[in-house]
């Protein structure tokens, strides 16, 4: 864990990393600045409270719902081959919150916010040329070998038809209290109850750079859109505080619940009074984290780039 003297240093330059890569753009985020609101909830299985003594799993709770995709472009194509991303605030009614900041691949693309800023500089956008230096890029992959789990599942994983079409994993690791008094270790999986739907060239050529606002809008105008959601049970191989490895497929899954979004908002983004933050250590009793450098990271970095998105400078 980062030493808390170096927090507020280490967040500010994780952040001027995104912008040095995607540029500092008004109003917007560092991070996933593209992205819609809505707002959804979370109904538990009848056998989740057997799992964990969270509220979470007592009954129906209510959520604040983003939608976004991966960087830190806010004219991004939707077209892109990047990750989506969804980030959710489950309020559980008694003033605890579940926050989880999710993306469409199971692993994150550093371990640690060193490696998270050397990699964003390797893509830094050179002045002069309007575009980042391939053979730094080139050097940093080789280099930061932790990026490579992420780059071959965004190479191999074709963009998703829809933001209801793709998985979401919450990467980190997470503790839960049992009713036997030991903790559960495990991975949150989001799967879409309509399948997992990926484009072909062929489709994303008549598709708009902002499909998926507006195909989403369409579905939740017919009907709810609907996740699976699983926790994913590691063995004692698997490792618990490196977001950058995935667990093997074949472990075990439990559905604990599921997940809809019944509405879409009109959006705030890019707006000075937007001052949302998904923050994922806002937690409720009952649910912790296993804690690695980069969920440890992430809190503080969130509180500056909402602070830049919000000042009255550029």
């Amino acid at each position: 864990m980062l030493q808390k003297l170096e927090v507020s240093e280490v967040a500010t330059t994780m952040v001027d990393a995104l912008n040095g890569a995607f540029g500092r753009h008004p109003h917007k985020r560092a991070s996933h600045a593209k992205g819609i609101f809505a707002t959804g909830k979370f109904t538990p299985a009848a056998t989740a409270s057997s799992l964990g003594l969270s509220a979470l799993f007592a009954g129906e709770h209510s959520a604040a719902v983003r939608f976004s995709i991966a960087g830190g472009n806010p004219s991004v194509s939707d077209k892109a081959n990047a990750a989506r991303g969804m980030s959710i605030d489950i309020s559980l009614g008694n003033g605890e919150h579940l926050v989880l900041v999710m993306i469409s691949a199971p692993v994150f693309f550093a371990a640690t916010p060193e490696t998270f800023i050397s990699f964003l500089a390797a893509r830094r956008v050179d002045p002069t040329t309007g575009k980042p230096d391939a053979d730094a890029i080139a050097l940093s992959n080789k280099v930061h070998t932790d990026s490579e789990a992420q780059r071959r599942w965004l190479a191999a994983t074709p963009p998703s038809s829809s933001f209801a079409t793709a998985p979401y994993f919450a990467v980190h690791t997470y503790l839960f209290d049992r009713p036997d008094g030991t903790k559960l270790a495990a991975r949150w999986i989001f799967e879409p109850v309509a399948g997992r739907v990926g484009l072909s060239t062929e489709d994303l050529t008549g598709l708009t750079d902002n499909f998926l606002n507006d195909e989403l809008n369409d579905r939740v105008s017919h009907g709810s859109a609907e996740w699976r959601v699983l926790l994913q049970i590691p063995e004692l191989t698997d490792p618990l505080r490196n977001p950058t490895v995935a667990w093997p497929e074949t472990r075990q899954t439990v559905e604990v619940g599921r997940f809809s979004v019944d509405a879409i908002l009109p959006s705030v983004d890019g707006d000075v009074r937007d001052k949302t933050v998904f923050d994922p250590e806002l937690l409720p009793a009952g649910i912790s984290a296993a804690g690695d450098p980069i969920y440890d990271s992430r809190s503080a970095a969130y509180s500056v780039s909402v602070a830049r998105r919000n000042s009255t400078t550029v």
